[in-house]
């Protein structure tokens, strides 16, 4: 199937709906766009259009709960409570709740909640559009490659991996295994068969949502690595 025959597949299953869905890390909210109805979702189930999407969201979701990460994000979240009680403690009216940039995030230091996403993500950079950016190497495809980096929300040196990837070094990091996670769920939920989905999914997205199915299924193309991925990327 070609490239363009791919896009039109894309439209006919999930107009609007493939990437139009967000989930809020701390505010535990998912979010989908367009015109995404409860009435529609509760009408046409699984075979409404953003039912990938909604997977999709949801599996950031049980991320917070099922996960080591999601662990390390209820801790700081309480952290932050704390602090912002701390600090608040003997106004004499009711303070402005604790927001990215407010009390909390100030007076928590390398703690912050920008710090936090930093250190989630490290060894990932946003270019000037906002898209993801990765570091250039001459490594084979799959090479991985052991380095150190500073993690700014503990203010030490931290090991890291990179996976050498279509020139690129890919940071194995936790928007890696959460984005590879839910990317593979929305796939499986999409109605695709493997085939369909083995010629989309490094096409339509950057390698942080499919760099682990890749590697997998470069090791074993028979096998339904879609959910081999998420067992992998979920330990």
């Amino acid at each position: 199937m070609s490239l363009s025959g791919l896009e039109l597949l894309k439209e006919a299953l999930w107009p609007d709906f493939w990437d139009a869905g967000s989930y809020s890390l701390f505010h535990l909210t998912i979010r989908l766009k367009g015109t995404t109805t409860l009435e529609q979702l509760q009408a046409e189930n699984e075979d409404a259009a953003c039912f990938p999407t909604l997977v999709h969201e949801y599996v950031h979701y049980l991320q917070t709960f099922s996960t080591a990460f999601g662990f390390q994000n209820f801790l700081t979240y309480l952290s932050r409570v704390s602090i912002f009680i701390n600090a608040n403690a003997e106004l004499s009216a009711d303070p402005h709740i604790p927001t990215k940039q407010g009390v909390a995030d100030l007076q928590m230091g390398s703690k912050s909640y920008e710090n936090f996403i930093s250190s989630a993500f490290i060894g990932s950079e946003k270019g000037s559009s906002g898209a993801y950016t990765f570091r250039p190497t001459s490594e084979s495809d799959y090479s991985i490659i052991d380095s150190e980096v500073e993690d700014p929300f503990w203010n030490k040196k931290v090991p890291i991996s990179y996976m050498a990837f279509q020139g690129e070094l890919i940071p194995l990091n936790e928007l890696v295994a959460s984005e590879n996670m839910a990317i593979v769920s929305s796939y499986l939920a999409s109605g695709l068969t493997l085939d369909e989905s083995h010629l989309s999914i490094d096409r339509l997205w950057g390698p942080q949502y499919h760099v682990v199915y890749s590697f997998l299924n470069n090791l074993f193309p028979t096998k339904n690595t879609l959910k081999l991925s998420y067992i992998v990327s979920e330990m």
